[in-house]
């Protein structure tokens, strides 16, 4: 593992562990987050190298946040 993917991971687990934070909080927090991140992404598709990447972090964190909902 590359130290950039070890850095992505670390920084997608940080933002994870935050919107769950968040989330608990104020309920729907993240999805607003997802949906903004997610927006952005089809904006700058220009970009495809950064954009897959994104979207696989993203949806990873999605499941992470989704699973501590029901787990409370």
């Amino acid at each position: 593992m590359s130290d950039t993917t070890t850095e992505a991971t670390a920084a997608f687990a940080f933002m994870t562990a935050i919107l769950k934070e968040l989330d608990a909080r104020h309920a729907g927090f993240a999805d607003a987050v997802f949906e903004r991140v997610e927006a952005d992404i089809i904006l700058h598709e220009a970009i495809p190298a950064y954009a897959d990447h994104l979207a696989e972090g993203l949806s990873w964190a999605r499941a992470e946040v989704i699973k501590a909902r029901a787990t409370g």
